[in-house]
């Protein structure tokens, strides 16, 4: 029944875009009730958040690298 494979096919479409990324739970728990009220919609939209910004930076923004990681550091995730 050709109804009965579309949900297979999509999921399919879905796991072939994505991937999985291992975090500890307690940082896992605490950084989901960090992002209430934020926006983010996941953690998983969050971690892609920051990881598409750690890649994009230039090489001046290199420059305020020990700045961000304090504050990251801050925020529990180093």
């Amino acid at each position: 029944m050709i109804i009965g494979k579309l949900p297979e096919l999509s999921v399919s479409i879905f796991m072939s875009n994505f991937t999985s990324v291992s975090i500890p739970n307690p940082l896992f728990q605490k950084t989901k009730k960090r992002l209430a009220g934020t926006g983010f919609t996941s953690v998983s939209s969050f971690v892609a958040f920051l990881l598409r910004e750690f890649l994009s930076w230039s090489k001046e923004d290199r420059g305020k690298e020990d700045s961000i990681k304090e504050k990251l550091r801050k925020l529990g995730y180093f």
